[in-house]
């Protein structure tokens, strides 16, 4: 049996989506220079305003909701009409409801919180379309909304978000020597303008219209944001992830990142998932049992349900115990069904691959080939994706 890494929660399509879409339209506005008044005045040379962000940032991704209500609520009282506050609210429900999308009332809030940081960003380029922090903020909110509806299934609305990015790479590349954030976007950008096309071929016919990019740059970029940046640094540890796991296929890479990032955060359920994939990935198996057992124990039933499955991949890759193996499948599979979305969607679909995988090994060709289909339509993962759809009785 290959030993391939099927437990990614994070499509190519979504990749593609925050990353190729970024680019094509210029900012050809002119500056302005009269300023309206509640125009939000800029934050970056404030250090007491940047050390309270940081504080918030961290209690987010500490999975700390209740000491960063506190802390946010301090923050918005300092900078009552700068954009950050409205956009770690809407981080704050991202995390505390994930996946945010799934249900409606949460969802409206969401996105009312990302639109109020999005309407102070378009103030701050209304006063000089040069600005580097209305830049980057309308930049993450369109880019998170974009996110956010591509997870809901609606397509149209997520590339009209995209669309709205698509200038402020060009920006980012521009501004990374002012703005170390910038340095995770254009990472993203000069990576996978290569590594996308690489790993799918048909997308190479449209890609002359695209900029060129550099893989290597890309990383280094990606690195930089990793060591150096604030509102992005975990994001990068994550793409860095995924990157090494999926891409260069370098799961030791992968463990480094992933878990710099979940012991620095060990409360963070997300970041503890792509530890555990990371660790089974690199074939440390009996280091990656204790977080696994860890995601099962978490509240959220996202993550409850993403650690039964990991902990049948567990027993297939590491005890070649199929019967454990499937009963983690069958009962992952009954617990995504009871939830909406794509990302649910890809549970179930890892889930009855590994399924089909079982009923293959035991001669059982047309279950598998009826499992393999089934998993074909929702699992988001190409390489499983392409495994599903090229199994043949």
């Amino acid at each position: 049996m290959a030993d391939i890494h099927y437990l990614k929660l994070v499509s190519y399509t979504k990749i593609a989506l925050w990353v190729l879409g970024i680019v094509f339209v210029s900012l050809s506005s002119q500056a302005q220079t009269n300023k309206k008044p509640g125009t939000p005045k800029p934050i970056l040379q404030d250090a007491k305003v940047m050390a309270q962000v940081k504080v918030v940032m961290d209690l987010i991704n500490g999975h700390d909701f209740t000491k960063s209500a506190r802390e946010l609520a301090t923050l918005r009282r300092m900078v009552p009409e700068h954009p950050i506050a409205d956009l770690l609210d809407g981080l704050t429900d991202y995390w505390q409801y994930y996946p945010v999308y799934a249900d409606e009332l949460k969802a409206k809030n969401y996105r009312t919180k990302l639109n109020a940081c999005h309407d102070k960003s378009a103030l701050m380029l209304d006063a000089d379309a040069n600005s580097i922090e209305g830049t980057f903020f309308s930049m993450m909110t369109d880019m998170m909304l974009a996110k956010h509806y591509s997870d809901r299934g609606e397509s149209v609305t997520a590339i009209n978000y995209t669309r709205k990015s698509f200038g402020y790479i060009k920006r980012g590349f521009e501004l990374k020597a002012k703005y170390v954030e910038f340095y995770f976007t254009t990472g993203l950008y000069d990576y996978f303008r290569i590594a996308f096309p690489e790993k799918n071929p048909v997308m190479r016919s449209f890609m002359w219209m695209f900029p060129d990019g550099d893989k290597i740059r890309g990383l280094q970029e990606l690195e930089v944001a990793f060591s150096k940046s604030t509102f992005t640094r975990a994001d990068a540890a994550v793409f860095l992830t995924r990157i090494y796991l999926y891409f260069e296929n370098n799961p030791v890479k992968a463990v480094y990142y992933s878990g710099s990032i979940s012991n620095e955060y060990p409360t963070n359920p997300h970041y503890v998932l792509g530890y555990a994939e990371s660790l089974l990935a690199a074939k440390r198996y009996q280091e990656a049992l204790p977080l696994i057992q860890k995601l099962q124990a978490m509240p959220e039933e996202y993550y409850t349900t993403a650690g039964l499955i990991m902990l049948g991949w567990y027993y297939e890759l590491s005890e070649k115990d199929m019967a454990k193996a499937n009963f983690c499948y069958v009962k992952g599979t009954e617990l995504a069904k009871k939830q909406k979305g794509r990302l649910y969607d890809n549970l179930k679909g890892i889930a009855l691959i590994g399924l089909a995988r079982s009923w293959h090994q035991n001669l059982e060709t047309k279950r598998a080939y009826a499992y393999y289909q089934r998993a074909a339509k929702l699992v988001a993962y190409p390489d499983l994706k392409r495994e599903a759809e090229n199994f043949r009785p």
